[in-house]
């Protein structure tokens, strides 16, 4: 890393002054919290993220993560969602396609976050194989 490297980094300041921080167990527990709730889409994800993200670094990097997972979910069901309208209105079978996708999308999901609050509660960082990674 360059000098000016260097200088472009700036460090992780921690908590705000009177916002107690997370301890080491509250923060693997937040964590690993934020992919498991995954399941319920990205609501509990978002929640841990502006709760306890300013509280715990690792809290803030696996919410983010498992935010973004949620986020790629999304605009995957829309545009299955898109793709299955087309298809129910132009073919008989298109309405079975669509919901195969839709549960093969969703299983997906629910394995992933499973795989991600196992790593998180180990306190290691889990990194989903296909994200959009919008959310910093």
């Amino acid at each position: 890393m360059s000098s000016s490297d260097a200088a472009s980094v700036r460090p992780d300041p921690g908590p705000a002054p009177g916002i107690r921080p997370l301890s080491r167990d509250e923060d693997r527990q937040w964590a690993a919290f934020a992919h498991l709730g995954a399941v319920l889409f990205f609501v509990p994800a978002l929640v841990i993220l502006l709760s306890f993200g300013e509280r715990g670094r690792f809290t803030r990097a696996e919410a983010t993560e498992a935010l973004n997972m949620q986020v790629t979910l999304a605009v995957a069901y829309v545009s299955v969602n898109l793709l299955g309208l087309a298809l129910v209105l132009t073919t008989p079978i298109g309405g079975g396609l669509f919901a195969l996708i839709t549960w093969a999308l969703w299983v997906t999901g629910v394995t992933f976050s499973v795989f991600g609050f196992m790593s998180a509660k180990d306190g290691v960082h889990y990194r989903y194989p296909f994200t959009l990674r919008l959310i910093r």
